[in-house]
C-alpha cells in the first residue's frame, strides 16, 4: 500500500490563446480543490493570484474566465471581482 505525503490543496489552469491575433489573452479555468481543504479560502486565494501571474509572468494583456453553470458558484467569483460578459 502506498502512502502520499503530499496532496495539492488545489489547482488553477492557466493558459495562454493558442492563436496568434489574440496571444495577448488569457484563459483561466479547472479551479478546483481537494475535498479535505474546501472552505479554507483556498480558490479565492488561487483566482486572487491568477491576475498578476498572467500579466506580470506570462505578459498577457487580456484574461477571461470560463465555468461551468448550475454550481452556483456565480456569487464566489462576482465577490472575488470577476464580472460575467457571457454565456
Amino acid at each position: 500500500m502506498a502512502t502520499v505525503v503530499g496532496v495539492p490543496a488545489g489547482r488553477l489552469l492557466l493558459r495562454r490563446d493558442p492563436h496568434p491575433l489574440v496571444a495577448h489573452c488569457g484563459v483561466a479555468n479547472h479551479v478546483q480543490t481537494h475535498t479535505r481543504f474546501r472552505r479554507q479560502g483556498i480558490g479565492a486565494a488561487l483566482m486572487r493570484r491568477v491576475p498578476g501571474v498572467a500579466r506580470d509572468g506570462m505578459g498577457l494583456e487580456r484574461l477571461g474566465f470560463t465555468a461551468r453553470p448550475g454550481l452556483r458558484l456565480e456569487d464566489f467569483y462576482r465577490g472575488l471581482g470577476w464580472v460575467e460578459v457571457g454565456r
